[in-house]
């Protein structure tokens, strides 16, 4: 059994998760947006991202999709350019549970091509 990977601990209940493994928790708390610069996350806190994505197994390992969005798409974007695949665990409302989701990233072209022209967003009102 693999590791269960979880970017800090939450108040709901992870008693599914532990089907797949064992629960690590990466790092302690939520990253509250004071915390957070342009530069992104603190250093501490990403450094412990960085070292997590070292230690993950592409073949035994899950990113438990829970928690906080900014840390969960830092470690996404590690786990990408480390691997060419790994597993999240996704929440199915209805079946009260976890599943395994593989994310597949040896189909794309790395690095990704630009779009011509960029898109443009249209500013607010």
């Amino acid at each position: 059994m693999g590791t269960v990977w979880v970017v800090h601990p939450v108040s709901l209940d992870l008693g599914s998760a532990r089907n797949w493994g064992t629960l690590r928790y990466i790092n302690d708390d939520f990253t509250y947006p004071d915390e957070v610069t342009n530069m992104g996350l603190p250093a501490a806190v990403a450094e412990r991202l960085v070292g997590a994505a070292r230690e993950f197994s592409e073949l035994f390992d899950y990113l438990l999709l829970v928690g906080d969005h900014l840390q969960l798409m830092q470690l996404g974007l590690l786990l990408a350019e480390q691997h060419k695949s790994y597993y999240v665990l996704r929440w199915d409302r209805i079946a009260q549970g976890y599943y395994q989701v593989k994310m597949n990233f040896s189909t794309y072209p790395h690095p990704l091509t630009r779009r011509t022209p960029p898109a443009i967003v249209p500013s607010p009102i």
